[in-house]
């Protein structure tokens, strides 16, 4: 399986150090340009395992759609992601934005967010804990509601809070 990564996803994985989680269950992991352009504005640490990883499995990749099909009130990394995974023919998308997650659904593709990573890596046992690396995450600067945190708490079997 191939999955294209959004800026978002990217980053907070890296700013966990769970970058390499991206990889799992994916054959290829690849990034539009726009985003890794995104991604590179920002000179931190983050940027720079991202930068890493691109030399050894993020594969940058660019495709022009002739007539696009997404709706340009998405950001541009979000227009581009799904823009690539429908021209090159790849169904999973990686995104964290609801409403590029639900146009991506409605065309066709599989979106997964950050925290549907940690699940899949939480219940392939990949990590013992999702709690941990939600934590990790709200510590990062990512909004997570706590219903949201609860749901992927229960869906993880790890009942309590974080």
């Amino acid at each position: 399986m191939k999955r294209v990564v959004d800026a978002s996803p990217v980053i907070l994985l890296a700013k966990i150090g769970a970058l390499e989680l991206l990889r799992l269950g994916a054959e290829e992991v690849l990034i539009p340009s726009t985003v890794l352009q995104e991604i590179v504005q920002v000179n931190d640490s983050a940027s720079s395992a991202i930068l890493e990883a691109g030399g050894e499995w993020l594969i940058e990749c660019e495709y022009r759609a002739e007539q696009s099909v997404v709706p340009s009130s998405l950001g541009a990394g979000e227009r581009a992601v799904i823009e690539q995974a429908i021209g090159l023919g790849i169904e999973q998308v990686t995104i964290d934005d609801l409403a590029a997650r639900r146009v991506a659904q409605q065309l066709g593709l599989k979106p997964i967010g950050t925290l549907g990573i940690l699940l899949a890596a939480k219940l392939t046992g990949v990590i013992p804990s999702v709690s941990e690396k939600i934590e990790a995450l709200r510590a990062a600067g990512m909004y997570l509601s706590e219903t949201l945190i609860e749901h992927i708490l229960r869906a993880a079997s790890e009942g309590e809070s974080v």
